[in-house]
């Protein structure tokens, strides 16, 4: 990753409130309840976890909060900051660091059951650096273990850009067709199993995180909490369908060792 890359990210984050992104609405902890149900699938009694980009520590406080080992990680240091700081409060994690997916190596081989790379594939806009990352999360998990990736799905993206933004469609085109967009890289369903392959990951679920949620939040947020929760059983019972998973906001993608 480029040095300029690195430093308009650390700005990005410094300028937004990572900490709230998942508790904003419905449409948000959609993606938090899902990718914390498929988590909690592949969990193991004492299973030791990695979650490399913990952004401001959304998902590694609650999985060491029921038990399990967590070591926790960013790039930003304004996110590590922060969880430096909730740690304080609440010492639930093994360690906390600063560090880039790129280069796990304070890290031995095969050390963790799960490895989580929920944040980094955002804003990956090289091949070489999304192999690199694939390839250090293999790296550090165990035989037999999981790799977790969330990733940015284009298509989606094109959607909610044209559905808000109709004015702007060359440049949505644009960005469509190279993923990228400012800090950001969106990626495929298809792209994203086709490179998970080639770094030899056995496939165990590929899935639409928070569906088309985005497209009628407001509508979530008019239903009850037992509609809600009847809202999140369909949504859970259809996230991996292959009709959906192209149109999902976020992505989800988990393979084994």
């Amino acid at each position: 990753m480029k040095g300029n890359v690195m430093k308009d990210i650390f700005e990005y984050y410094n300028n937004y409130d990572e900490d709230v992104r998942l508790s904003l609405d419905r449409a948000h902890k959609l993606e938090y309840f899902t990718t914390l149900h498929y988590i909690e699938k592949i969990l193991k009694p004492n299973s030791i976890i990695l979650d490399a980009c913990a952004g401001t520590g959304a998902y590694c406080f609650d999985l060491a909060e029921k038990g399990y080992d967590v070591i926790a990680g960013d790039l930003v240091p304004y996110n590590v900051e922060i969880i430096l700081q909730k740690n304080k409060e609440a010492p639930l994690l093994k360690d906390v660091y600063e560090g880039n997916i790129l280069d796990l190596s304070r890290f031995n081989n095969e050390c963790f059951d799960i490895t989580l790379c929920l944040g980094a594939f955002y804003h990956l806009h090289e091949k070489n650096d999304r192999v690199q990352a694939i390839k250090e999360c293999l790296r550090v998990t165990k035989k037999g273990g999981h790799v977790v990736i969330a990733y940015l799905n284009r298509f989606a993206s094109l959607l909610k850009g044209f559905t808000y933004h109709p004015e702007d469609f060359d440049n949505l085109m644009k960005e469509f067709n190279t993923g990228n967009k400012k800090v950001f890289y969106r990626s495929t369903p298809e792209e994203m199993e086709l490179l998970i392959k080639e770094s030899g990951i056995t496939k165990v679920y590929n899935l639409a995180t928070d569906g088309v949620s985005y497209m009628y939040s407001q509508q979530l947020e008019s239903l009850s909490e037992q509609q809600f929760q009847t809202y999140l059983e369909y949504h859970l019972s259809t996230c991996e369908n292959n009709s959906i998973l192209g149109y999902s906001l976020h992505g989800l993608y988990i393979g084994q060792k």
